[in-house]
């Protein structure tokens, strides 16, 4: 405040849970009206006032951020990568492909391979307005090849799949495999994975083939 007396002053708040006020610092702590209070202290001429100052705080928009991830084909989570916010509401999520990926009952579900774009909508919480925040998300087939004694099985979820072992058209599922047998599981094109193993210490080399838009992490 400005005035025409030398005396001292000092602040008080109304409400302490809108604001609170250290010496000249007002420090802003939830959304809401109040009052404060500026009291002067008299001097050699002019005797003690006070005066208000009505303040209305209203609500900040969240700072929202989303990176983006890759889940696995056949997955059902809770705890998939979350928007970074200094909000605390709740989030409704929403994706753009539910064949590629979809959220049921609060679980991620992929569903098979590819990408899309998922939409968080932040709800409003005391301090905060709602807010929109999206990023986008790969889904890439789950594959698993498992060999026990001489049955080699072949798992792929969220694609496709044509499996040949020694050039012969084999399958999903229980293949048998002799020794020094070489598979080739083919899903598609580019990213390659490769293995090795061996039965009756007859080396097998095992090649996974994965299909775009895949970003394959060894």
């Amino acid at each position: 405040p400005t005035s025409n007396s030398k005396g001292d002053w000092s602040f008080s708040i109304e409400n302490p849970e809108i604001a609170k006020i250290e010496g000249r610092k007002l420090s802003v702590l939830g959304v809401g009206t109040t009052k404060i209070f500026a009291s002067q202290s008299s001097d050699e001429n002019f005797a003690p006032t006070i005066t208000t100052l009505s303040i209305r705080v209203t609500q900040s928009s969240p700072e929202l951020s989303w990176q983006t991830f890759v889940i696995k084909a056949g997955s059902k989570t809770e705890s998939f990568r979350k928007p970074v916010t200094n909000s605390d509401g709740v989030f409704i999520f929403k994706s753009s492909n539910p064949n590629i990926a979809d959220f049921v009952n609060g679980e991620l579900v992929g569903k098979k391979s590819g990408r899309a774009i998922i939409t968080a909508t932040q709800q409003s919480s005391k301090n905060f307005s709602s807010g929109v925040v999206a990023t986008s998300i790969v889904v890439e087939p789950s594959v698993s090849v498992k060999l026990k004694g001489r049955v080699l099985r072949v798992s792929v979820v969220g694609a496709s799949a044509k499996v040949t072992i020694n050039g012969s058209k084999a399958k999903v599922g229980m293949n048998k495999v002799g020794p020094g047998t070489r598979k080739v599981i083919d899903i598609g094109v580019l990213h390659h994975r490769t293995s090795d193993f061996c039965i009756d210490r007859a080396l097998y080399h095992a090649v996974l083939v994965l299909p775009c838009p895949c970003i394959f992490q060894s």
